[in-house]
């Protein structure tokens, strides 16, 4: 979470943990100045245990370099 400041991007912490990924990506998109990264906990596959999903807003590759 990338915030103006700690309060800030600890408040919006804890509010994206409820809010679920739709209601995070739309209130990102409406405030470009907040960035996050989200690890998304996995489920199964065909009862094969997937890996977690990172999802990230309002960041870049160059911010944010990701090994695939």
């Amino acid at each position: 979470m990338l915030a103006a400041d700690a309060a800030t991007a600890d408040a919006l912490s804890t509010a994206f943990y409820v809010m679920g990924l739709d209601k995070v990506r739309i209130f990102c998109h409406n405030h470009p100045e907040i960035a996050a990264l989200l690890v998304l906990q996995p489920g199964n596959v065909n009862g094969t245990p997937a890996s977690p999903q990172v999802v990230t807003f309002n960041l870049t590759k160059k911010d944010c370099p990701l090994a695939g």
